[in-house]
């Protein structure tokens, strides 16, 4: 940051407007301020840091005092600060807050003000707002590392040189803006933690496998087994033994996946001649049965039919029989009619023996009906019985 103009108004021992041009003093970017006691060297820190932060630079001053004492009554507390920084200049304003008197003798409170104009961007207002920009956006340093480093006032140089490593490193990391470098610096020292840590779990986990081995009565398999009881048990050594163990395994394995092929080719063979077996032998043995079965259930098949047209025979029998029963009741009833009508007309019975007649003919009526409908339901009964039992 290099201060390019600097306008104090009734700030300090300054009752008027005075400004400091910084352009005049070259481009060296290193000032001395010199000057009687009592001439106004700090008043140009608290200036500038007042501009920046709304704080003065010494502790035993606070922005509230800062209005001069022999300033007008209308005359406005303020502080303005031109200054480039990257290539880009800006202008930052600030009026303290402070208790104003007036010609009565009255007071009032005035209001902290700030205004920060940046190049390319709308300005910001507002103390707080004004300050943080500056802080993090533009100059990434904060009032006291600001103080230490950019504008050393009298005697506070030492204060820097006497701080811890700490301090120094976090107002470095700031200036210089290498806090990505450390940020990249703790993010592979947390990788490489969590890839030790991870290698310490693999590294247990294949002791752990290890010594819960079942090794084989062999050559490698006592070499092997004979390493578990070693006080240091490296992973290439642990990897060396079961390798040795794994080839014996590889060709163990290949003799029994040859075993398994010759079992394989033995096993479709005799499914094929079982098979083959199974067409020549069982087969018709298989169709003579089916064929057997099939004419019995065609048999019994036929003897149902026989038996049904038998019983279909019987029912229309029946139904014959009935028609004749019936005519012969009808030619019954019609003869009776004609001889009670000819004994009628014959002897002139009295109605007494009319009537007695007629109860005669009603009762001879209902006994033949009666011994048509036994007749019927005999023949029925033989002939169910001849069509079930048949």
């Amino acid at each position: 940051m290099k201060p390019e103009k600097l306008i104090m108004q009734a700030f300090g021992p300054y009752a008027g407007r005075q400004e400091v041009d910084f352009t005049i003093l070259g481009d060296s970017g290193l000032y001395l301020i010199t000057g009687p006691t009592g001439a106004g060297k700090t008043t140009i820190f608290d200036a500038i840091t007042f501009a920046l932060y709304g704080q003065t630079s010494g502790e035993e001053r606070t922005a509230a005092s800062m209005r001069s004492d022999y300033a007008a009554e209308k005359t406005e507390t303020l502080v303005e600060l031109t200054f480039t920084h990257r290539g880009k200049t800006y202008k930052v304003t600030r009026e303290p807050g402070y208790v104003k008197t007036t010609r009565t003798g009255s007071t009032r409170n005035v209001s902290e003000k700030a205004e920060l104009f940046i190049p390319g961007e709308p300005p910001v207002s507002g103390a707080r707002d004004v300050t943080a920009k500056i802080q993090g956006d533009i100059l990434h340093l904060d009032y006291n590392q600001f103080r230490q480093i950019a504008m050393i006032a009298q005697g506070d140089f030492r204060k820097l040189l006497s701080a811890s490593t700490d301090e120094r490193t976090k107002i470095l990391q700031k200036l210089f803006m290498t806090q990505k470098y450390a940020d990249l610096e703790a993010i592979v020292k947390e990788k490489a933690q969590k890839t030790r840590d991870a290698y310490a779990l693999k590294d247990a986990a294949l002791r752990t496998i290890y010594a819960g081995a079942l090794l084989p009565d062999t050559d490698a398999g006592r070499a092997a087994e004979a390493l578990k009881s070693a006080d240091s048990l490296q992973a290439d050594t642990m990897h060396a033994a079961l390798q040795t163990l794994l080839d014996e395994d590889g060709e163990s394995l290949k003799g029994l996946l040859a075993e398994q092929k010759d079992l394989e080719e033995k096993n479709t063979a005799l499914t094929a001649k079982i098979a083959q077996d199974a067409r020549t032998y069982v087969r018709p043995v298989f169709d003579a049965e089916k064929k057997a079965a099939e004419e019995k259930l065609a048999a019994k098949a036929q003897e149902k039919d026989k038996k049904q047209q038998a019983f279909l025979a019987a029912q229309a029998a029946e139904k014959a029989q009935n028609a004749a029963d019936a005519a012969a009741l009808k030619k019954v009833e019609a003869d009776n009619a004609r001889a009670l009508a000819k004994q009628m007309e014959e002897q002139e019975p009295t109605y007494q023996r009319r009537d007695d007649l007629v109860k005669k003919t009603a009762a001879l009526a209902e006994e033949v009906k009666q011994e048509l409908q036994r007749k019927k339901r005999s023949a029925a009964l033989q002939t169910i019985r001849s069509f079930w039992t048949g």
